[in-house]
């Protein structure tokens, strides 16, 4: 039920031009995911270096299957990266890179919902050398997977049909995040008189939570920032300006106060905050859902909307509601964007703390964090090879906004 052959071949006699990519699309609770499976240019080295390699010599590639004309603003994509330092020694089935509209990102949650299917459905051995060492639970009927991604080795179990060879759409596909934490509660960030917006009143500063899940991100509550009525009919065009002016704000806050973050691992990167969740706990209410819901609207590269909850900042939001003392071990939650709000929690995400790790924070002491289980739907929209016709001017793609207006 639900699983379709995704295993094809490419013919380049049909059409002129050159250098096919191919392509297998999905979509998670509305967000796209676009997966590259041949055609790449070959990369070598460690995953990160992979990365390196990607951004600085084939950029122009990563343009051309997310941007216009062939995707949109808001397209995220994948490379399957079938030969990494981990895939060698047995560690990972298979390494991956994310992409979205200006660049690479280090985890994307909906589409790691997304490879999990196509990876389990992918009997192409030239594309997924491990597919015959996945293994199967047949009192579950699932399968594990073990992915590589730049934050580390992520597990999914993904539901099959019975034999293991084909994935069940009716269910859910899991993930078990890398460690994730609260790195500040409650904090106070100031607003620059330049920045404050109308709905702030007099207000100088606004409350925001700080958390990691593969990236770090800011938690914000919609009412806090001043919109009474929540994210309830929301004004996006208020909200995407409010996001700016909140998002600079934390970022000056950040760069003069670089000893807030005591309680995150030794050795962590410095916090930068590029993504803020803008949450909302009444609106579930309000239209009828239970107690168990929350929902949340997030603005990524060049102020795109996410269609789905981010599986990225559920762990996130995890992490700092366990911290918080909100969920227990095992206690799950359900996270909508939106989208799913408007469609009664129909591709919500469930999100659980699972286990308590423990690290050294930067001060040499004993700190905990939380391994996050995701549970999200990915579905099958469609398969491409793209191509590159001689003489065409925009064959490596192009952002509309920026491409007629500077900006």
């Amino acid at each position: 039920m639900g699983s379709i052959d995704i295993d094809f071949q490419f013919s380049d006699s049909w059409i002129p031009g050159h250098s096919p990519i191919e392509c297998i699309d999905l979509h998670t609770s509305g967000q796209p995911a676009r997966i590259v499976i041949r055609g790449f240019p070959p990369l070598h080295g460690t995953l990160l270096e992979q990365r390196s390699q990607a951004r600085e010599k084939h950029d122009h590639l990563r343009s051309r299957i997310i941007l216009e004309p062939r995707g949109h603003a808001a397209m995220f994509g994948c490379i399957l990266r079938p030969h990494t330092e981990l895939t060698a020694t047995g560690e990972a089935h298979m390494g991956v890179l994310f992409m979205h509209n200006s660049g690479f990102s280090d985890m994307c949650g909906h589409c790691t919902f997304a490879v999990a299917r196509c990876l389990v459905d992918m009997h192409d051995q030239d594309v997924f050398p491990q597919r015959k060492c996945l293994s199967y639970e047949e009192a579950t009927q699932t399968v594990e997977i073990k992915l590589h991604t730049p934050t580390g080795i992520v597990k999914l179990v993904v539901p099959t049909l019975p034999g293991g060879l084909r994935s069940d759409a009716s269910k859910p596909v899991a993930f078990y995040s890398v460690p994730a934490f609260a790195a500040a509660l409650d904090l106070r960030v100031p607003i620059p008189v330049a920045n404050r917006w109308p709905e702030l009143g007099d207000r100088e500063d606004v409350e925001i939570d700080i958390g990691y899940g593969g990236a770090w991100y800011g938690l914000v509550k919609c009412r806090d920032l001043g919109f009474s009525s929540g994210l309830r009919n929301p004004d996006l065009h208020a909200l995407e300006r409010v996001n700016q002016l909140l998002e600079q704000s934390l970022s000056q806050f950040l760069d003069h106060e670089k000893n807030l973050f005591d309680s995150i691992p030794a050795g962590s990167e410095q916090v930068q905050v590029r993504r803020i969740m803008i949450t909302d706990e009444q609106i579930v209410q309000d239209v009828g859902m239970s107690q168990d819901h929350e929902a949340g609207l997030l603005f990524y590269e060049s102020q795109q909307i996410d269609r789905s909850p981010t599986g990225g900042c559920v762990v996130a939001r995890v992490a700092v509601a366990y911290a918080k003392g909100q969920l227990r071990l095992h206690e799950g939650r359900f996270y909508n964007s939106l989208l799913s709000i408007a469609h009664k929690g129909e591709g919500a995400f469930l999100g659980t703390p699972v286990k308590e790790v423990s690290f050294i924070d930067s001060t040499g002491s004993l700190s905990a964090g939380v391994r996050v289980m995701v549970q999200g739907k990915a579905y099958y929209t469609g398969r491409s090879t793209f191509l590159v016709e001689d003489g065409d001017p925009l064959s490596d793609g192009f952002a509309f906004q920026s491409a007629v207006m500077g900006g």
